[in-house]
């Protein structure tokens, strides 16, 4: 039995690299072996600061100057749409931008009126699509759009980050400015502030960040907004639109009526765990987004360096600590260990929501919440394997080293 204080020995180091490498190899069966793949993409889309914005984070008064329009259902045709436009025109809004495409000529009278409508728009900004990623250089191929005679004003891609096939995985994350071919282009929001705000647009660009977590503050109860009927009714009263940012958009057949088109799942969705549908509309994630520009509501992120510098000097202090316990409380060592971890997870767990919550400071801590869980098993482990064999290899080069120093001392 080791008498000596685990903490004046080389164990907790040895035992952290043991741990490191035991998590590094156990990650990689779990990613490349087919029977785990059900467990690691249930866990990939999981946050644990998602339930910030749904249960942590104070409600945040709408932004009065972003107004949502319901474009309604495709049976509303062109012809329809223009004369939405035509009325939202004659309120004279700062800026509409129309999240819709039109990439086909259809009927020739239809088309005209909604270039015509498009062509009268002031500060108009149509959304575009990006295509064909290179994974290598991050470089986009093509951008579609809608056909060449329904294009004016500016245009901007409504991609969302999605870290997967879009649509499936949760949407935390924007970005607002990508290449194309030797181009570069920005998205639907940052072209849409541009437009409306160009201090904002200059304080996005000066944080020089290559996407932003979007700080959520609500779904569409959040916003104003109107439906398509409500436009089109000549007894509704649309003067409040002047000087707004109007956003055109789908958000069903008929405002509240909930779809799968262009819905997305966000961390407000009420099922973190299991969910199977979508919980927000696109145009509304474009909301968030820019409300959270106009506002200058940004969330800072920590560098990830700090995740794994604590997450090794934890694993390092709790390699010295269990191996402390197996030797001192061998009856209990398990239980202690149990309740070292769990206390240390929930002060881990709560400053990461605390930050967010309060501060809009996000602490990626998923690498030492991850070695903090997997430590006590393998450091048992590697006391039981490795500590012995380590300690006689220690003491056999310490034997040695002496009789080097020994030999030197000893000649001429």
């Amino acid at each position: 039995m080791r008498r000596q204080n685990p903490f004046k020995t080389i164990h907790p180091f040895t035992g952290s690299l043991f741990v490191l490498l035991a998590g590094v190899l156990l990650s990689f069966i779990a990613v490349n072996i087919d029977f785990f793949n059900p467990l690691v993409r249930a866990l990939e889309d999981y946050r644990m600061t998602d339930v910030v914005y749904s249960d942590f984070k104070d409600p945040v008064p709408p932004n009065e100057n972003i107004v949502l329009i319901n474009i309604g259902p495709a049976a509303l045709g062109r012809e329809g749409f223009a004369a939405l436009l035509d009325r939202i025109n004659q309120q004279d809004p700062a800026v509409v931008a129309v999240d819709a495409f039109f990439f086909k000529l259809s009927d020739p009278d239809s088309d005209r009126l909604l270039a015509s409508a498009l062509g009268k728009t002031h500060q108009l900004v149509m959304a575009s699509k990006l295509d064909h990623l290179d994974e290598k250089s991050s470089v986009f191929r093509t951008v579609r759009q809608s056909a060449p005679k329904f294009l004016s004003g500016r245009s901007g891609f409504a991609n969302f980050i999605t870290d997967g096939e879009e649509g499936y995985l949760t949407t935390r994350r924007f970005s607002w400015r990508e290449r194309v071919a030797d181009s570069v282009h920005y998205s639907f929001c940052a072209e849409i502030v541009r437009a409306y705000d160009s201090t904002a647009f200059r304080q996005l660009e000066q944080r020089s960040n290559a996407n932003e977590i979007i700080n959520y503050r609500g779904n569409l109860n959040s916003f104003q907004r109107l439906d398509f009927t409500e436009v089109l009714d000549t007894n509704t009263d649309l003067s409040f639109l002047r000087s707004k940012l109007v956003l055109m958009g789908y958000l069903g057949d008929r405002m509240g009526q909930s779809t799968l088109e262009d819905c997305f799942y966000t961390p407000l969705n009420p099922e973190l765990g299991g969910r199977s549908v979508p919980d927000m509309y696109g145009i509304v994630v474009h909301a968030n987004i820019l409300a959270m520009i106009l506002d200058q509501s940004y969330i800072t992120e920590v560098p990830t360096s700090v995740d794994y510098i604590l997450g090794f000097v934890l694993c390092l202090f709790n390699a010295g600590v269990f191996i402390w316990f197996g030797e001192r409380y061998r009856q209990s060592a398990q239980l202690l260990m149990r309740v070292v971890q769990l206390i240390q997870g929930v002060i881990l767990s709560g400053l990461v929501i605390y930050f967010l919550a309060e501060h809009n400071l996000y602490l990626d801590m998923s690498f030492a919440l991850a070695i903090l869980f997997i430590t006590a098993d393998f450091i048992e482990m590697y006391d039981g394997l490795l500590a012995g064999r380590i300690e006689r290899l220690q003491q056999k080069l310490q034997l040695q080293w002496r009789r080097i120093q020994s030999h030197s001392m000893n000649q001429p």
